[in-house]
């Protein structure tokens, strides 16, 4: 096999050197056959932490001949595919085990299980989890099921409010620590405490209780709001 200079600049990197799908996926030229291409996996919070092709799709990464890699592998039309529609949450669930379970208690994992249509993993994420669905488009995506209005564009808002407030109390709190004004031990204890909150409302989620979630998450952007208003005043003060 002849192996180009580029080619080995791929297979230099730590991630390639025990990723031959990198080395020759990287190589190809976008396919309209799939649903994803590998630019869509290197943007891709998968790519991003080095979660490679064999963990969804199988194969053997450590072979560097197309018939060697391939191995095993199924297409996605085949139901015994780990990224068979079906089979998706499950494949997903071997890495995101608490959302997994969230999702078997919702209506939807029941309708996946019954009929085999309904929402799953890439519904929302996309097929290589490089996105997750916009307040904006979310109304429309649940319409497509759903004829009355569902609450998941508020809870999906309240969510990003709470983000934002932690991202405003977490500044405030490294501003007060560099300024060394003021003890900071107690906000920082209700930052943790809060963004814990959070990310079980964002696990809590995929159970698809939005009206749940929407509480939630409302509580955590008020408190989050009180507490950075507390802190800001105090490292204001001459």
């Amino acid at each position: 096999m002849i192996i180009t200079i580029a080619l080995l600049s791929i297979l230099s990197s730590p991630l390639a050197a025990q990723e031959s799908c990198v080395a020759c996926h990287k190589t190809l030229h976008q396919t309209t056959t799939l649903h994803h291409n590998f630019k869509d996996w290197e943007t891709s919070a998968h790519g991003k932490a080095a979660v490679a092709c064999q963990l969804c799709h199988g194969g053997n990464p450590n072979s560097a001949a197309k018939e060697g890699a391939h191995t095993g592998i199924l297409p996605a039309s085949d139901a015994k595919s780990p990224v068979y529609f079906t089979n998706i949450p499950r494949t997903c669930g071997n890495c995101h085990a608490a959302e997994l379970n969230a999702f078997k208690l919702s209506l939807h994992f029941k309708e996946l299980e019954r009929t085999g249509r309904g929402p799953n993993c890439v519904t929302c994420h996309g097929s290589m989890a490089n996105r997750v669905i916009e307040p904006r488009d979310m109304e429309q995506t649940c319409r497509l099921c759903h004829r009355k209005p569902t609450q998941a564009y508020a809870a999906r808002l309240s969510v990003e409010e709470a983000r934002a407030a932690l991202r405003l109390l977490d500044g405030e709190i490294s501003e007060a620590k560099a300024g060394g004004k003021m003890e900071t031990a107690g906000a920082e204890k209700s930052y943790r405490d809060l963004a814990e909150r959070t990310r079980a409302a964002l696990v809590e989620w995929h159970s698809f209780k939005t009206a749940d979630v929407f509480q939630k998450a409302r509580a955590v952007a008020q408190e989050a709001s009180a507490a950075y208003t507390k802190l800001r005043l105090k490292n204001r003060k001459p």
